[in-house]
């Protein structure tokens, strides 16, 4: 029973942390992808780089609101990725609450097995990101979050085709419903 038990936390806590890699590998993606569009990063990235997006603006990347989200995402996959002493040190300095409080870390131990993983950090990580992002390209790139939901070029030129299909083909109808 106490082997199954020990299986079933070894899956559990492993799956967290494969999730939570692929999570944070997707959300450094897309910034990557955001800033290279942007003009804003050459070939090489990483947080310093990303930081500095902000020189001039009225306040750094780290004064916004929910950038906690972000360092923490980040504070978390470092320790998982790296297993190592100091990614450990930064972890619990910044967030104990997400640490089991266990024997010391000791370098080169499996991280996963040290984080608090839940669904509730997974989402409040995920929700605080989001705002955190939201946050960032209103302070990087003057964007409007609720004005860019509808103000691009793909969404006035989609209505615009949706009424040219309306007037060219008013029922709706498919090229193969001709074939019969």
């Amino acid at each position: 029973a106490n082997e199954y038990r020990e299986q079933c936390f070894v899956t559990l806590f492993s799956l967290y942390s494969e999730f939570f890699h692929f999570m944070a590998s997707r959300f450094e993606a897309i910034l990557v992808k955001v800033l290279s569009k942007n003009n804003a990063l050459a070939d090489k990235f990483d947080r310093n780089i990303f930081y500095a997006t902000a020189i001039g603006k009225d306040k750094s990347i780290q004064e916004l609101e929910h950038f906690k989200y972000f360092d923490k995402l980040y504070c978390i996959w470092n320790f998982i990725k790296h297993n190592s002493a100091s990614t450990y040190k930064t972890l619990n300095d910044r967030y104990p609450e997400i640490i089991y409080s266990k024997e010391p870390y000791e370098q080169g131990e499996l991280a996963l097995y040290y984080i608090k993983f839940s669904e509730q950090l997974i989402n409040e990580i995920i929700d605080g990101c989001i705002e955190f992002f939201k946050e960032y390209c209103s302070l990087v790139f003057n964007e409007n979050y609720q004005e860019a939901q509808w103000n691009y070029t793909t969404y006035f030129t989609s209505i615009v085709r949706d009424e040219i299909e309306n007037i060219i083909n008013p029922l709706g109808l498919q090229w193969w419903d001709d074939l019969d």
